[in-house]
């Protein structure tokens, strides 16, 4: 009899042990998906300071706190497409278009990473990959109202585009 009653007891410090292990394991994911999420967060903030500061002005501030977002997170788009907006303002287009091109990296549908990147190429000099770039926002977002009027101005201004693009074949996809 008491082989049985320690059997039971020991079946009841095993359940109690699972049930405990089940808990803790649980616990220990959850902490893991706070943390993250509290990183998800202070990225997004740091990148909507930077954002914030860079509306007024404040360069040198709003870099460093795109930088932070940047750090924190790595593939925080918005903060990678709000830098190149930052280098294209400050004229410093080879750093703006790596900015864009970082932003594409980590996510290939961001119709804004696309437009900026064909307007920095237009501030550079770079017609042709300005308008690649542009009728990539075209296949993305037909409803994008500022991708016609870039288009219409290169090709009225730019006639030598017109007639290479009716040359050449565009790309069904820009890879970048």
């Amino acid at each position: 009899m008491k082989t049985v009653t320690i059997y039971n007891d020991w079946k009841k410090v095993l359940a109690g042990g699972i049930l405990l292990l089940f808990i803790l394991t649980a616990l220990y994911a959850g902490q893991v998906t706070i943390q993250a999420r509290s990183l998800y967060s202070d990225s997004k903030i740091h990148n909507n300071h930077g954002h914030y500061l860079m509306t007024q002005g404040k360069v040198m501030e709003a870099e460093k706190e795109l930088n932070k977002a940047i750090k924190i997170n790595n593939r925080n788009v918005s903060a990678h497409i709000n830098l190149g907006v930052l280098r294209t303002k400050q004229k410093d287009f080879k750093e703006a278009i790596d900015y864009f091109k970082n932003a594409i990296k980590i996510d290939e549908k961001r119709v804004t990473a696309y437009y900026n990147l064909g307007v920095v190429y237009y501030y550079a000099g770079k017609y042709k990959e300005a308008l690649m770039h542009f009728k990539k926002v075209e296949q993305l977002d037909p409803f994008h109202g500022k991708t016609e009027e870039w288009m219409t101005y290169l090709f009225r201004n730019y006639s030598d585009l017109k007639w290479r693009f009716s040359q050449e074949a565009l790309p069904v996809e820009v890879h970048i």
